[in-house]
């Protein structure tokens, strides 16, 4: 079995960011880290800027957000039944692209699978292969759905969540 813990992460606000001189939202969040190493910054190698979905949008977000991650509540219809882990920091929109993985459960785990990159209009753009390293990953169901339980009990806390 693999072990899940909840990580703070911050991605910095900069000013004059691209060639138009938009800005960049300084955004502190939830990062995924499995046995000790960060999800996050395998993702952002692959990606680019993409924060986690929790931690740093409103408490009904990250209420949605780990329903889909322990399968109570359903992802959106686009996502083929996918649940979104990383996503756009500026307005979290699957549109901007997404990192999407299968969630699925037994008696004995939580499996994450197949991670991939995606967006909400074009299945040319949907990659995998950048992610096909990583996973499956199996997790004790009690332990995992605590976690996730601690962390929307007090979503806003400073430490991190084993």
């Amino acid at each position: 079995m693999n072990r899940l813990s909840l990580q703070w992460r911050l991605r910095p606000g900069k000013d004059r960011v691209g060639r138009f001189g938009g800005s960049q939202t300084e955004r502190r969040y939830i990062d995924f880290a499995i046995d000790g190493s960060s999800l996050g910054d395998r993702v952002q190698r692959a990606f680019g800027d993409v924060v986690g979905v929790l931690g740093w949008q409103r408490q009904e977000d990250d209420e949605q957000a780990v329903g889909e991650l322990i399968l109570r509540r359903p992802s959106p219809p686009v996502l083929q039944g996918r649940v979104a882990l990383f996503v756009c920091p500026e307005c979290a929109g699957i549109d901007c692209g997404a990192v999407t993985v299968r969630i699925t459960r037994s008696d004995d785990a939580y499996k994450w699978a197949g991670f991939t990159f995606e967006n909400d209009y074009d299945p040319a753009m949907t990659d995998s292969n950048k992610l096909e390293s990583l996973g499956p990953f199996l997790f004790e169901p009690a332990h995992y759905e605590s976690l996730l339980q601690r962390f929307l009990n007090n979503p806003r806390a400073a430490h991190d969540y084993d």
